[in-house]
């Protein structure tokens, strides 16, 4: 389920996960609210538990603005169109002493089907429609 929160609020999602890891990075201060789906949340625990060590999430939510801004700028790893980070379906993550290959298996093993993966992060998102698979 897919849930839009107060950008700015501390809340405990999970037992390692906060909502302010998930708040959007830009400076618009019309960007006022946070959306991730608790699916999400539930997948990146299980990440989190297996892997036993921090994971850091690089990029959660993005706003429209945000979003916009990136694919502005050049940066090769936005979506053309709406991006699953925009929908709180996305997570960017780094885990600890793992390498992006590594991360990508055990997202594949827990049924997570669209990851895209560089050499120390994966990008996890929760599309459903067809397995997707890409390295940046």
């Amino acid at each position: 389920m897919i849930q839009t929160f107060r950008r700015g609020l501390s809340l405990q999602l999970s037992k390692n996960f906060n909502l302010l890891e998930f708040q959007c990075h830009c400076d618009d201060s019309e960007c006022r609210t946070t959306i991730v789906d608790e699916d999400l949340v539930k997948q990146l625990q299980k990440i989190r538990l297996i892997v036993d060590a921090r994971v850091t999430i690089s990029s959660g939510y993005r706003c429209a603005y945000y979003q916009q801004r990136l694919k502005e700028s050049g940066t090769k790893t936005t979506r053309k169109k709406v991006s699953t980070h925009e929908l709180g379906l996305a997570a960017d993550i780094i885990a600890d002493g793992y390498e992006g290959e590594h991360l990508a298996e055990l997202a594949k093993e827990l049924g997570i089907k669209s990851i895209g993966i560089a050499s120390n992060w994966i990008h996890i998102d929760l599309r459903e429609d067809k397995i997707r698979e890409w390295k940046y």
